[in-house]
């Protein structure tokens, strides 16, 4: 009995630092040594920090301590929660009782010796009123503000207002309470603070209102012991290992209330913040005839992307000003000419990312086909031979569909009026554009006269569109566009097109007026219902690649880009490997095209096979695939690769046998953009087969 008592001893004792290496494999030796040294780290639990850190249900609640336990569990660690006021937390801290005060300002660091950990949450400030006596902050000279002397903000506040008068409370709860109860005109606090605080404490007659000052905002962090830098290695190395899914899990659960008020704020860096506040105002470029999308009525911006353009004005809290143009090219030359930082709607071409960076796409609507209403419903698009079909100069569907569709006979025009005038007039046969755009135009000056009879499989994938000389701008809008919710999208949709659907054509009215066309209208309106429902396909086919089923290039961009953006902030591992079949122009010349489609298809089968679930497959172009691999460097990558060439040799295709591909592969390092990481890509492969093809190539 007693041996084996000791061979579990022995088990149990060598299981416990392979655990900790497994579940902490980011670490090194000398870092899992100092974890099992001080296994227990005792944090600061303040009473009264809401929701970031406070005492309640008879335990310590908050973003913060959820954020400490998350990081305790990928280290194996205990946290001992202090529970106390911030006065007695501060002191404990000082005497070296506690190894952690969080949450903690940046600009504790100027005032006390401490250490400071990676940020954990951005925040900002905002000016709180009483919903019937709301201030500007124009208006605040003279009036009492309240302030709470917890964050450290109070003397930066007081200089930037010297003609207010200021009433210092112990806590953001008392400041907002004095607001609500009339005791203050206003206040200014921590702008998720007081959310929270005037829901969890029913202060309904407040009103809140972020202010757009970048230098108020600030960042949250844990501070630590000046002589613990080997734990604030530790702790900043596991705080780059947090999901973005994971913190949008603790977000959702902290902040709900106010994320639903679309003022989330963003994690941007020191530089990015430095370089919002430089940058003062953000000039926008859109189309001006392009509505219910967007365009300029009287000078102002107004349609879609007007909503998304206030949207965004108010995350970042900095204008965005519309520089007047008079039409999209006129517009694309200003941006390139850099007289504006953007352009509202864009997709990306190969012209314009000579001059432009495309954020995710916040708006994909569907290409439709109008034509006057005689003409039949178009199932394919691709029937229409020899007709002339307008498309306006300068949309990038325009470079698309010329390709896609080679047989249809396009003209350009110059904006979408002309189109749908000379689709009228007969001088066109059909006209092309986005969905709601058309169907704006038609129900208001051509109800009777055009109708949509067809649509493509394209649809716009509109983004932001950024000078690419601005790389911070670029990864700002790029975060504020991602943190749109969804719902805010489904809104305006609904605002800009549902309603203005639901305000269409009367029916009714056209079969009293028409009679004996009550059959032709009928028609019409089933037709109508069929394009309908084909747009959820249309959704689907516009990420896939139609002959192999994959990942089509501009689903791709999109991918690439939010993994690029992970690469950035999380410093992951990520790698690509471009992928070219040798001799393929040999087998369409040889056996004909459709026998190389059949290769592309079982080749595509291959690769999907021998890929791990967590790469990104796509077809990057004619015999060329791409491989996103997240978390992999590129010895990881060399060895997929060499997976793929093995499988490849074992393979013999129909009618063709043997089939080999080269492989250029490229890890992303620091420094890197997107473009700089493909270029090495594309020199590898370059390698790769002036070496004789069949071998692969890592730059």
């Amino acid at each position: 009995m007693k041996p084996l008592l000791f061979i579990l001893f022995l088990f149990c004792y060598f299981s416990l630092p392979l655990s900790i290496h497994a579940r902490a494999d980011f670490l090194t030796q000398e870092e899992r040594e100092y974890i099992s040294k001080y296994p227990i780290l005792r944090v600061s639990n303040d009473t009264q920090q809401y929701p970031y850190s406070f005492y309640g249900s008879y335990q310590p609640q908050g973003y913060v301590v959820d954020f400490l336990r998350l990081l305790a569990s990928r280290l194996e660690l205990d946290i001992q929660f202090v529970s106390n006021t911030s006065q007695s937390l501060a002191h404990l801290f000082h005497e070296g009782h506690l190894d952690i005060l969080a949450p903690t300002l940046s600009s504790f660091l100027e005032e006390e010796s401490a250490l400071l950990s990676d940020a954990i949450l951005n925040i900002q400030y905002a000016l709180i009123t009483r919903t019937n006596a709301p201030l500007s902050l124009q208006s605040l000279a003279g009036k009492n503000l309240a302030l709470s002397q917890e964050y450290g903000k109070t003397e930066v506040i007081q200089k930037r207002y010297p003609e207010s008068n200021f009433l210092i409370f112990d806590s953001p709860k008392e400041a907002l309470e004095a607001v609500a109860f009339g005791l203050a005109d206003g206040a200014i606090e921590d702008f998720i603070v007081a959310c929270y605080i005037m829901n969890r404490y029913m202060l309904a007659n407040l009103n809140v209102v972020r202010l757009r000052e970048p230098h108020l905002n600030d960042t949250l962090h844990l501070a630590l012991n000046p002589e613990a830098s080997p734990l604030q290695r530790i702790l900043n190395k596991t705080i780059r290992t947090i999901k973005e899914e994971e913190l949008y899990a603790l977000r959702s659960k902290w902040f709900h209330a106010i994320q639903s008020d679309r003022l989330a704020t963003l994690d941007l860096t020191f530089d990015e913040k430095h370089h919002l506040e430089k940058l003062g105002t953000i000039r926008l470029c859109i189309d001006p005839n392009a509505m219910p999308l967007e365009g300029s009525q009287e000078g102002k911006h107004v349609g879609m992307s007007s909503d998304y353009m206030h949207l965004i004005e108010e995350i970042l809290g900095v204008p965005i000003h519309m520089i007047p143009t008079r039409s999209w090219a006129e517009s694309l030359e200003k941006v390139k000419t850099r007289q504006c930082d953007m352009v509202s709607l864009a997709m990306p071409t190969p012209e314009r990312r000579l001059y432009l960076r495309f954020t995710k796409p916040y708006l994909t609507i569907p290409l439709v086909l109008v034509t006057r209403p005689e003409e039949i419903f178009f199932s394919d698009v691709s029937t229409i031979y020899n007709r002339p079909i307008g498309i306006v100069k300068g949309y990038s569907h325009g470079e698309i569909l010329r390709v896609k569709y080679p047989k249809m006979h396009f003209v350009e025009v110059k904006d979408v009026h002309e189109g749908l005038s000379k689709v009228h007039k007969k001088e066109l046969f059909g006209f092309v554009d986005s969905l709601p755009i058309l169907g704006s135009i038609i129900q208001k000056e051509f109800a009777t006269q055009l109708k949509i009879a067809g649509k493509f499989d394209e649809s716009w994938e509109l983004g932001l569109g950024v000078r690419n000389d601005d790389p911070h701008l670029f990864t700002i809008l790029e975060k504020a566009v991602a943190s749109i919710d969804v719902d805010v999208h489904q809104e305006i949709l609904n605002k800009w097109i549902s309603v203005r659907y639901e305000r269409g054509v009367d029916y009714g009215f056209l079969l009293k007026v028409l009679g004996a066309f009550a059959l032709f209208v009928l028609y019409l309106l089933f037709r109508q219902r069929e394009l309908s429902r084909h747009n959820h396909q249309l959704v689907l086919l516009s990420a896939t690649d139609v002959l192999t089923g994959i990942y089509n290039r501009m689903k791709l961009d999109e991918l690439l880009s939010q993994e690029y953006n992970y690469f950035l902030r999380y410093k992951r591992d990520l790698s690509l490997i471009i992928i070219d079949i040798d001799n393929f122009k040999k087998v369409n010349d040889t056996f004909g095209h459709k026998v190389g489609d059949a290769v592309l298809v079982r080749f595509t089968q291959i690769i999907t096979q021998e890929k791990r679930t967590t790469d990104i497959f796509g077809r990057w172009g004619g015999e060329e695939f791409l491989l996103i691999c997240k978390e992999t460097d590129a010895n990881g990558a060399e060895i997929l690769a060499e997976k793929i060439k093995a499988t490849l040799k074992r393979t013999e295709f129909e009618h063709v046998g043997h089939k080999t591909a080269s492989y250029g592969i490229t890890q992303f390092k620091e420094g890197d953009t997107i473009e700089s990481a493909f270029i090495r890509a594309d020199k590898a492969l370059y390698c790769a087969k002036s070496k004789g093809k069949n071998r692969i190539c890592t730059f």
